[in-house]
């Protein structure tokens, strides 16, 4: 049931434990006497101070009001700083668009690109490539992860993550953006590459999209996966790979090329694999898979 227009949830809490609390004070208002003093009978001397139930009420109702101010002044903070985490996601995503679309040019070399569907039509994907600074230093790049059929709206369960496995430096990684249908990030290599570097860098980025391949629960319904060559390679790509690896779950699988043309490919029973030559700035490399049996 929603809430009425411009009533916080935080607030209703605060006000429903205050309020319980508050409860609590004023019946003690009215305890007996003689439990009072029951209580009193296993105080650990003589000397404490007679306890009334007035007294106890009191106290309560003090530490409730207390409690609440505290409560209040929290959800304040809280709710303030969601507000600045919304600024500053904001801000990241006018980045995010800037470094893809003016970024200065990459050389970028073979690509590895592998999709792995799990029993649970769950996809775990990864890219692997070598890059080098051309012209300009390289600062940033950007990256994204999304889904047409399947909406997830917890950034942690995507399990995004950039690392170095070859060559110096590392990579810095933070989200951009927290759609349920895409999420971006940006990736900071550390320190910047340079033009000129006596070794090239080697990045691995992976992620998961749970339930991304359920279409392949139903027979000959198509599950599409695309890539677009970022527009800011200094230069075709000369070699990508993708493989397709299947669910070993004892059904049939087969995967077709949309885009581009097809150099040359290897269909398996676990397997599918692609190998692509010159792949140009802003060519969507496209394929569709699906379940041939039942």
């Amino acid at each position: 049931m929603a809430l009425p227009k411009g009533l916080n949830v935080w607030r209703v809490l605060v006000v429903l434990f205050g309020g319980s609390v508050l409860a609590v004070g004023s019946a003690l208002l009215k305890v007996p006497q003689w439990a009072v003093s029951a209580f009193q009978s296993v105080a650990i001397n003589e000397k404490t101070p007679a306890l009334t139930p007035s007294t106890m009420g009191s106290v309560i109702i003090i530490a409730s009001v207390v409690a609440i101010i505290l409560g209040a002044l929290w959800v304040q903070s809280f709710i303030h700083r969601r507000g600045q985490a919304g600024e500053a996601l904001e801000a990241a995503g006018e980045l995010y668009d800037a470094v893809s679309d003016h970024g200065p040019p990459v050389l970028l070399s073979d690509v590895v690109w592998t999709i792995e569907i799990r029993k649970d039509y769950s996809v775990r994907t990864v890219y692997e490539w070598t890059w080098q600074a051309t012209s300009e230093p390289v600062f940033a790049w950007s990256a994204h992860r999304g889904s047409d059929n399947v909406r997830v709206d917890d950034l942690a369960s995507i399990r995004f993550r950039a690392e170095v496995v070859g060559g110096p430096g590392r990579v810095i990684t933070i989200p951009t953006s927290n759609e349920p249908g895409r999420k971006r990030y940006l990736i900071f290599p550390h320190p910047p590459l340079t033009p000129g570097a006596a070794q090239p860098q080697r990045i691995r980025v992976s992620s998961e999209w749970p339930g991304g391949a359920k279409k392949l629960g139903e027979v000959n319904d198509w599950d599409r996966n695309t890539w677009e060559v970022p527009i800011r390679c200094a230069q075709p790509i000369g070699s990508v790979k993708v493989t397709v690896n299947y669910p070993r779950d004892g059904k049939r699988y087969e995967t077709e090329v949309i885009s581009p043309a097809l150099v040359q490919h290897t269909a398996g029973t676990d397997q599918w694999s692609a190998d692509f030559a010159n792949v140009a700035p802003g060519t969507k490399v496209a394929l569709r898979t699906r379940r041939c049996s039942p």
